[in-house]
């Protein structure tokens, strides 16, 4: 993440803050990164109508219920709908995926649960930044 600065009358004035990609060049200010405040949605994990896992997070929990897709045999992380940055058979290692991710993502990072054959089972979007 960074801001895009500019100082008039003598102090600072954010104007932008966003990733550097999409940030507006504005004559006279400079780029400053920041530390990004997002992270992705608290998970809750359900299996035989039980909760088994819960993993932290901001904002309403995601209910992943396995009952539902019992099949699961990979997890996926998608970003702003266009690519699948990675999979893996871990739904641990697949939300630390998602945590980076993030720092790229414009938008959205999805979380898909995927059967052995990678045909997608649930798609469960762990980030949302509704755009304007």
């Amino acid at each position: 993440m960074h801001a895009v600065v500019k100082t008039e009358k003598g102090r600072p004035r954010v104007l932008q803050v966003g990733l550097r990609n999409i940030l507006n060049p504005v004559e006279g200010a400079v780029l400053v990164p920041v530390e990004d405040p997002r992270d992705i949605r608290p998970l809750v994990v359900v299996k035989n109508g039980v909760v088994t896992e819960t993993y932290p997070g901001i904002g309403h929990p995601v209910v992943v219920d396995l009952d539902e897709g019992p099949d699961t045999a990979y997890y996926a992380v998608g970003v702003d709908e266009a690519e699948i940055v990675d999979t893996t058979r871990s739904l641990r290692k697949a939300l630390e995926i998602a945590r980076k991710a993030l720092k790229t993502a414009t938008w959205k990072v999805d979380l898909e649960l995927q059967d052995a054959h990678r045909d997608i089972l649930a798609i469960y979007t762990l980030y949302e930044r509704r755009l304007p």
